[in-house]
């Protein structure tokens, strides 16, 4: 990382490189090795890691505008980077004394797996790590991964992250097939009987050692915060080219200019709102909370809500729109390549991407209706 700029300052920077790596990225189904160099080099991958281990340590804001600019440009390096902040952020849990081992310059990327499916033995020593993860973004260039796997503790299973070397793990690389965010470069990952030490082992939302206002937010504040920049990312691409066609589009065959027909101007109109309201509404809520945590005061449950619910209504919302602008704005845009239509396929990826989190949207609907959550530390 370089220079005293900020990391949203820094990601607008290397916005024509994440655009220049998108063709790359399309080809061979991993991020381009620019992308790679550049995200590193902006600090991308360690939005979350403390300053201690060569970390941005930003606020979950900032992080949140920095993705979406990189969403906007290239989304695939997007989920990569916001994939990366779950092991990022864990350094502020971790003892000191692993640091090294897994926070080695240049930071990131790290893989990152939401899906329980592994399953965890403690042991005199530590724990043994079995199962499959049928999903770990750039695991093919990340060296350390956190993944979530289940835990006997009695008649009781309960989640844990661990962190693993993935040169632990055995990859079948399955992504060479998939229509979207094909940069993510999404494969299959499987570990047999991995010897874990305790301290690379993790609750869902572990006690920090490092009392500093990124590590006092709850740690479903940074899930909110970076799940909800990508769709919003590729929203805003999608009207700007929506804007740029429709603007000389003649739209029918009586010449009516496509910028003359008032349904036309309607939907940008409507979509224009919505990606203002989106990217204000959630900004506005992670400031709050990154102000209350500066201070050292409780965060309401109803604000942990509105965060954590950001991603699903952020993805719902760009879903329906990307749609419509796909289908109204030019026969240009069923070519591949052309930026609706890879709005259109990431933003349906992105939307099965949230599905591994489905239950915080359910324990928002909970707060919503005066009840508590379920999730630990929601």
């Amino acid at each position: 990382m370089t220079g005293s700029a900020s990391v949203v300052d820094r990601a607008q920077e290397i916005v024509a490189v994440l655009q220049d790596g998108r063709p790359f990225a399309e080809e061979k189904a991993r991020i381009a090795p620019e992308v790679l160099a550049a995200c590193r080099d902006a600090g991308l991958f360690a939005m979350a890691a403390p300053r201690e281990v060569g970390g941005v340590e930003a606020t979950l804001a900032e992080m949140f505008e920095a993705l979406v600019v990189v969403a906007a440009a290239d989304p695939s390096a997007a989920w990569v980077a916001l994939n990366s902040q779950i092991c990022a952020r864990l350094a502020a849990a971790m003892d000191p004394a692993l640091w090294d081992d897994v926070y080695q310059s240049p930071l990131g990327p790290f893989g990152w797996s939401a899906a329980a499916t592994g399953r965890l033995r403690q042991t005199d020593s530590g724990y043994i790590l079995s199962g499959s993860w049928p999903l770990m973004t750039g695991v093919l260039d990340a060296k350390f991964a956190a993944v979530v796997s289940l835990l006997r503790q009695g008649e009781e299973l309960v989640a844990r992250q661990v962190v693993i070397p993935t040169s632990q793990l055995a990859i079948n690389e399955v992504w060479q097939n998939a229509v979207a965010m094909r940069g993510t470069g999404s494969h299959e990952v499987s570990a047999a009987d991995i010897f874990v030490p305790a301290g690379m082992v993790f609750d869902m939302a572990p006690p920090t050692r490092i009392d500093r206002p990124l590590y006092r937010c709850p740690p479903f504040g940074l899930v909110g915060a970076v799940n909800a920049a990508v769709p919003v990312g590729i929203l805003q691409a999608a009207v700007d080219s929506a804007g740029s066609i429709l603007r000389d589009k003649v739209g029918s065959i009586f010449g009516q200019k496509a910028s003359d027909s008032t349904a036309l101007q309607e939907l940008i109109a409507e979509a224009w709102m919505s990606l203002g309201h989106l990217r204000l509404g959630i900004t506005s809520a992670l400031t709050t909370m990154d102000e209350l945590a500066e201070r050292r005061e409780e965060i309401p449950l109803a604000l942990r809500a509105t965060v954590t619910g950001g991603p699903f209504q952020a993805a719902a919302v760009a879903r329906d729109l990307i749609s419509r602008l796909y289908t109204r704005s030019s026969r240009a845009a069923f070519f591949a390549g052309h930026p609706l239509e890879r709005a259109m396929r990431d933003i349906h990826a992105v939307g099965y991407g949230l599905e591994t989190i489905r239950p915080l949207h359910h324990d928002v609907g909970r707060v919503a209706m005066g009840l508590d959550p379920v999730t630990p530390s929601f």
